[in-house]
Order: C-alpha cells, then sequence, then structure tokens
C-alpha cells in the first residue's frame, strides 16, 4: 500500500510540472503591444541574451530601446520617450515668426513659445516710422491671453502712417510734436526743429510732455501757431521757453503750463489771441508776464492766473473782450488792473484774493461784476488807493461779495 501511494504522489507531482510548462508555453514573456507598435514593427527576431527588444520607431528612421526592465529611453534622434507606457512622445517646438515689413525696423529674432501658455511678443523698432501693433493676416494679434496655436505662425509688423520720429521727437504728417519719441526720457533741454523730415511743425499736441519732471528748458521754432491743452502741464522743472519767439502763436490752450512751478518770466509774441483756462495757473514763482502792446488778443479763460502769487502787474489789452472766472485769483502780489472797454462783465471771482490790489481802472461798457469779483481786495481801502470810476456806476449791478468795492467807492466819493 505504501509503495502504491508514492508512486500517485510522484504522478500528481509530474502532471503539476507539466500544466506548467503548457501555461508559460502559451502566455510566453512577451510585452503587449500599444496601439504605436503596431505598424512598422521588426523583431530581432528571438529575444537576445539581455531580455532587451529592438523596434522601428514608426517615423521613419529612428528606432526606440527598452532597458533590461522593459523601459524605454530615448530614440537617436533624441525624440523623448515614455518609460511607462512604451510610447514616444514627442514635444514639438513651436515659434512666431516676425515680417517687420520695414527696411529701418531693427530685426527681431523668431520667438519660442508653447501651445495653451503665456506669452509675451516684442515691440517693433524702427528709426522713422511708429510701431502700432502685431497683425496676423489682417486682425490685430496680442499676447493678452495664451498662445492659441499648435504651430508657428508669422506676425506682421503695422506700422503707423499718420506719426513718425526722428529718434527725440515723436510727430505726425500734419506737423504736431506729440512727444518725446521714447517713454521715460530723460534730457533736460528740448529744442523743436521748424522742419522734420520735409514736414513743417505747426503745434504742439495735447499731452505732449505732460508731467515731465526733468525737462528744465523748451525752445520752440518760429513756425509753431498752437501750444494744445496740458501740453507742458506738470513740468515741474521748466524754467524757460521762448513763447517770444513764435510770431505766428495765436492760441495757449487749456491747462497748457499749469503747475509750472519754476517758471519766473512768461513774454507773448503779439500774435496770440487766446490764453486757455488754468492755461498759467499754479505758476508759483513767476514774477513777469508780458503782453506787448500792439496784441491782438481776445480772451484770458478761467483761472488761467489763478495762484500766480508773484506776478506784480499784467497789462491787459484793450482788444480783450472776455476775462474768464477767477482768472486772477489769489493773485495776492498783483497791484494794478485796467480792464479793457470790450469788457461787459467781470465774471466770479476774477479778482479773489487779490489783497495787494490798489488800482484798478474799470471799462466804460461794465454792466455787471459777478460774486465775490474783488472780494479779498483789502488794499482798495488804503488812503493811497486809486480807482478810476466810470460815469455809469450808478447803473452797475453789483453782486455779493464785493462790499470792498462798494466802501472803496464810497470813501473816495465821500
Amino acid at each position: 500500500m505504501k509503495k502504491l501511494n508514492k508512486f500517485c504522489f510522484f504522478i500528481l507531482c509530474l502532471f503539476f510540472v507539466f500544466s506548467a510548462s503548457l501555461i508559460y508555453a502559451c502566455s510566453g514573456d512577451k510585452p503587449v503591444k500599444t496601439g504605436s507598435d503596431y505598424g512598422n514593427h521588426s523583431s530581432a527576431g528571438n529575444d537576445n541574451k539581455g531580455g532587451n527588444d529592438t523596434s522601428d520607431s514608426g517615423n521613419g528612421g529612428g528606432s526606440d530601446s527598452q532597458d533590461s526592465n522593459g523601459n524605454e529611453t530615448q530614440d537617436p534622434n533624441g525624440n523623448k520617450t515614455d518609460d511607462n507606457n512604451n510610447s514616444e512622445v514627442v514635444v514639438p517646438k513651436i515659434y512666431i515668426t516676425f515680417d517687420l515689413n520695414d527696411t529701418n525696423a531693427t530685426p527681431i529674432e523668431k520667438l519660442l513659445v508653447e501651445y495653451n501658455k503665456p506669452f509675451n511678443l516684442p515691440e517693433a523698432v524702427s528709426s522713422k516710422k511708429c510701431f502700432e501693433n502685431w497683425l496676423y493676416g489682417n486682425e490685430v494679434f496680442d499676447d493678452n491671453d495664451v498662445y492659441p496655436y499648435e504651430t508657428g505662425i508669422t506676425l506682421t509688423a503695422n506700422w503707423s502712417s499718420t506719426t513718425f520720429h526722428n529718434g527725440t521727437i515723436k510727430y505726425t504728417a500734419s506737423g504736431e510734436i506729440l512727444g518725446f519719441a521714447k517713454e521715460n526720457n530723460t534730457e533736460t533741454t528740448l529744442e523743436i526743429p521748424s522742419d522734420i523730415d520735409g514736414v513743417n511743425i505747426v503745434s504742439i499736441g495735447e499731452n505732449a510732455f505732460k508731467n515731465n519732471t526733468n525737462l528744465t528748458k523748451v525752445t520752440l521754432p518760429t513756425s509753431i501757431t498752437n501750444i494744445k491743452n496740458d501740453a507742458f502741464n506738470g513740468c515741474l522743472a521748466l524754467t524757460e521757453i521762448n513763447l517770444q519767439d513764435c510770431s505766428a502763436l495765436t492760441n495757449i490752450g487749456n491747462n497748457t503750463f499749469e503747475n509750472c512751478e519754476e517758471l519766473t518770466k512768461i513774454e507773448l509774441p503779439n500774435s496770440v489771441e487766446i490764453i486757455g483756462d488754468y492755461a498759467f495757473s499754479g505758476c508759483l514763482k513767476l514774477t513777469e508776464f508780458i503782453i506787448p502792446k500792439g496784441n491782438t488778443m481776445t480772451k484770458i479763460g478761467d483761472s488761467a492766473f489763478e495762484n500766480c502769487h508773484l506776478i506784480s502787474g499784467i497789462n491787459i489789452q484793450r482788444s480783450v473782450n472776455q476775462i474768464g472766472k477767477a482768472a486772477f485769483k489769489n493773485c495776492s502780489a498783483l497791484l494794478g488792473i485796467e480792464i479793457s472797454n470790450n469788457i461787459i462783465v467781470i465774471e466770479t471771482e476774477t479778482f479773489f484774493g487779490c489783497s495787494s490790489l490798489d488800482s484798478i481802472k474799470l471799462s466804460i461798457r461794465l454792466t455787471k461784476i459777478d460774486v465775490d469779483a474783488f472780494k479779498g481786495c483789502t488794499s482798495l481801502l488804503n488812503e493811497s488807493a486809486t480807482i478810476e470810476f466810470i460815469s455809469n456806476w450808478q447803473d452797475i449791478n453789483f453782486t455779493t461779495g464785493n462790499e470792498i468795492l462798494i466802501e472803496a467807492y464810497n470813501i473816495i466819493n465821500a
């Protein structure tokens, strides 16, 4: 019986060994193919001794390989492969190229970008033209978002057809100065020619040099006819500008020299007709403002000289027919004024706070002195004060805040 049991055990062992061999033969030790393995896959025959498998990469000449653990590495072309998935992952390089469309432009290297990633476009620079934007086809292309394409593109520089520069100054085809060609310019002196590349310069544009704190001296050409709003507003260091040489100048715009705190003297040419609102307001060190005889000025705007504390005198020409509200407000050093016979109304607060004013001559056509026009003009009550009154004094409409002027009149006629 013992011999029979041993024999049965032996037969059972053989059965298990045979079954295991059969299962191994059926399954083998081969990797499962991925989608990329189908197609141009070629085997080197039986597995080599190291157990490595070599195959065609399917990209027309490169091949990938596996290490002893079956992980893929890199083909001879340097394409990245996935060690875990046994599939090739190629990351293509994407470039933006630039068509500058201008022989005077500085070349720009192609820009490496990534799909769906943020990027920054360079600005095109030309020695004459002013860059506006980049175009892709006919549409403006910017870098406010991520790069939207999986392939490279070419952008074309869009240059302004009306704005140019000479390396220092930006100007228009119509002859208007727009400011410095470069932002954050540190020049302290500026000389503007009358002609730039054949363009006749006739005006200084709005905000052209606004808040430039470096400029100390500006020389304008004689061809200038108009200095527009805010052109030199906030030029805190400006001490000198040659307006007197601008023989064609007719208009000084609103806020043009507002808060130019270092200006000490302004002399106008005969040609100036209009001084805009707040044109010289806040020029704290302005002591001389010269309007030559024969000038044909018609308007002095609202607050034109407000807070010019050091101006002692100003010659208002007979041609002036409008003096704006608060035009000389807080000109505390102003000593005397003569109101043109073309003035019918002295506006609200025109001479408010002119505490040194002790000599005035009023228009013979005056019909109204508006609210607070002479409020705070305390020197009119001095014994030395001189007021040349007009024959129709009783016909003038005095509004509130002009009690000092009325009191001065009563004292003189007592």
